[in-house]
């Protein structure tokens, strides 16, 4: 898989075992792919994560062969040289995470790239960068799971700076199921979300429930 779809991003779930334990991340991975999540993004990274290369190996691969299994992209958050040792569909970089030396690397390597923006400024530089196929804008609301999170922009920023992008737009940041249907009023492609999956007691409701302001879209432009 060497590129992404809008629709691959619409129910984008990011996750490492610092947010599941790492007994049960294989198995809401699984229950999430089964529930129709459309992209995974190996995120171990934080307080609580995985220390030793080994383990963090040991995971990924598992969790990229049910990627495969499933059929859905599977993206490595930063780690460059993991994504390259594994063969990983694609790699997603922060603004801090040395970027473009990793995604012109990465890009070199058939990887599909995405990139996190919080301004304008940094929406406009990714315009000169050819080799990128998406952008992640946010934090859109404030945020637990990640500890280096930006001020929150709201709505109204994030559908402004949709309509600057010239690429696919994934919202992150804060997004749950209470306000996913404000979240895809900005006409953003999807959504990406670690708590709202990772914590909910019912996943299979949990995906289905990020996932219906697309869905009624979808069915009214079919009516």
């Amino acid at each position: 898989m060497t590129n992404i779809s809008r629709e691959m991003l619409q129910t984008y779930l990011v996750a490492g075992t610092q947010n599941t334990g790492m007994d049960d991340f294989l198995n809401i991975l699984e229950q999430s792919l089964q529930a129709g999540i459309t992209c995974f993004q190996f995120r171990e990274k934080g307080a609580g994560s995985l220390q030793d290369s080994d383990a963090i190996l040991k995971y990924a691969t598992a969790a990229q062969a049910l990627c495969r299994h499933y059929q859905v992209p599977f993206i490595i958050d930063d780690n460059l040289d993991l994504a390259l040792q594994i063969n990983a569909d694609g790699i997603h970089v922060g603004q801090s995470d040395q970027p473009w030396h990793k995604i012109e690397t990465a890009k070199a390597h058939g990887l599909i790239t995405g990139l996190s923006c919080h301004t304008e400024q940094e929406l406009h530089q990714s315009h000169n960068q050819p080799i990128l196929d998406y952008i992640g804008i946010g934090p859109i609301f404030p945020t637990n799971s990640k500890e280096d999170a930006k001020p929150a922009l709201g709505t109204n920023r994030l559908r402004f700076l949709t309509q600057q992008s010239e690429l696919p737009v994934v919202a992150i940041g804060g997004i749950n199921q209470e306000n996913v249907a404000q979240v895809a009023k900005a006409t953003v492609d999807g959504v990406a979300v670690i708590s709202a999956i990772t914590h909910a007691t019912d996943i299979a409701q949990a995906v289905q429930a990020l996932q219906k302001p697309w869905r009624r879209s979808t069915d009214e432009n079919q009516s």
